[in-house]
């Protein structure tokens, strides 16, 4: 009873004699810790191992350059004087004789691109996306680009110094795509301020999807880049086609940029949420 602990007391179980009782064994929990404690002062030791390579290299590099600056000057330049040579003779390769007449290629290949992005109703192609050589427009529109769109196109074949016949042969189809882009910026974009007593360039335009729900009406917005975009465009291009846009647009568009975007310090609010609460 003794042996099977079924006594008052529970007896040791009996081992034999001159050997010692086998250890306890080491909980998983006990080794899991050990093995982090291990792994940590590896960790530890490349750390530092790192630091001080980082610290050799540091120490090394300013020194070596040093002492190569003041062999050159003991050696009266020669010592790198090769070195510029070459350096010199690579940025003469390099860099050729620019040529004017390639700013006026560039201007007529852009003016060429923004007549053919604009449709009849005069609007962009406001981004274009190319894959696998095939031209994809995409659904989306910014005013801002496109007021700044016009400004360029009048800019460069009304405004520039260039002789008429390099305006003619890239031109020819500037009038009928300021007219209609400028049309167009008026129509969707130039509306009343409510409670203001003025018009201002909005942002998006006028037919743009999100206009149908509540969340789409809440956006919009009379941008501060807008407004002096649109006034540089149509006054531009009121200059070069009389009569396209009314002046007192643009002086609407002038008043509501200086009486309300403005503040009292001189600078200005990048936007004015009509449909929102103050």
């Amino acid at each position: 009873k003794a042996a099977r602990g079924e006594g008052d007391e529970a007896a040791e179980p009996l081992m034999p004699e001159g050997k010692a009782s086998p250890p306890r064994p080491r909980s998983k929990r006990n080794k899991f810790w050990q093995a982090r404690r291990q792994q940590s002062g590896r960790e530890v030791a490349r750390s530092r191992a790192s630091e001080l390579r980082m610290l050799r290299w540091a120490v090394a590099f300013p020194l070596a350059a040093i002492a190569l600056l003041v062999a050159n000057h003991l050696a009266g330049g020669a010592l790198l004087s090769p070195f510029s040579s070459r350096q010199e003779e690579v940025v003469v390769k390099t860099f050729e004789p620019f040529d004017p007449r390639r700013i006026d290629q560039a201007i007529g290949l852009g003016t060429r691109y923004l007549c053919s992005a604009a449709d009849k109703q005069g609007q962009f192609n406001y981004e274009v996306k190319v894959r696998k050589n095939k031209a994809k427009v995409m659904n989306t529109y910014n005013v801002l680009r496109h007021a700044g769109a016009i400004y360029a196109l009048v800019d460069s074949c009304y405004f520039n110094e260039q002789t008429a016949s390099a305006r003619a042969s890239y031109c020819g189809c500037a009038p009928d795509t300021i007219r209609d882009t400028v049309q167009w910026l008026v129509r969707e974009t130039v509306l009343p301020i409510p409670d203001l007593g003025l018009v201002g360039v909005y942002k998006p335009h006028k037919t743009h999807k999100s206009s149908k729900t509540v969340e789409g009406r809440l956006s919009y917005r009379l941008p501060l880049g807008g407004q002096g975009l649109a006034m540089i465009a149509l006054s531009m291009a009121n200059q070069v086609q009389p009569g396209l846009v009314e002046w007192d647009t643009v002086e609407q568009i002038g008043n509501f940029t200086t009486q309300h975007l403005q503040k009292d310090d001189g600078s200005f609010f990048t936007f004015w949420f009509p449909h929102k609460e103050p």
